[in-house]
């Protein structure tokens, strides 16, 4: 029946693109041990580019499949590789604090309008691709700048 075909077409569309992803992330792995890295996104109109935030996305996401392959991958045939991943994703990681800081310093001058600001957005999608894919490692770089713990104690007083 036409429903069963298109079930059928639907779930091999979904192993098709793991197995590109899959290709995706093994190319790169090959690059980085080979010594070709990938190169970081550029980061030229944040402010109005949604393609940016698009690269950046899945960068991220590729940054932090690379670095499980890497995990399961060690080994003195792949030491390059691993290392040269390792590298890739603190690249990536310190881009996307230093975009959040840059457009936070931008903004602190302004406190009042800080959350209405253009700027907010970029902050946003930083922060949320640090929490996504980066996890706890960038919590130290928050807790260590000053915009954030002039806040602390008033959250910490308020719970």
């Amino acid at each position: 029946t036409p429903v069963r075909v298109g079930d059928r077409l639907e779930v091999l569309n979904q192993q098709i693109s793991k197995l590109r992803d899959a290709q995706e992330l093994v190319t790169c792995f090959e690059a980085f041990n080979n010594k070709k890295p990938i190169p970081l996104p550029k980061l030229s109109n944040l402010e109005h580019s949604d393609t940016v935030f698009d690269t950046l996305r899945h960068a991220s996401k590729v940054a932090h499949d690379l670095m499980l392959l890497a995990d399961l991958l060690k080994g003195s045939d792949t030491a390059k590789g691993v290392e040269g991943v390792r590298e890739y994703c603190s690249e990536l990681e310190m881009l996307l604090v230093s975009t959040f800081y840059s457009t936070l310093e931008d903004d602190h001058a302004d406190e009042e309008r800080l959350h209405e600001a253009e700027n907010f957005r970029i902050m946003r999608e930083c922060s949320s691709l640090l929490q996504m894919y980066f996890g706890s490692s960038c919590r130290q770089y928050v807790q260590l700048h000053p915009f954030f713990q002039n806040r602390m104690p008033l959250s910490n007083s308020t719970s």
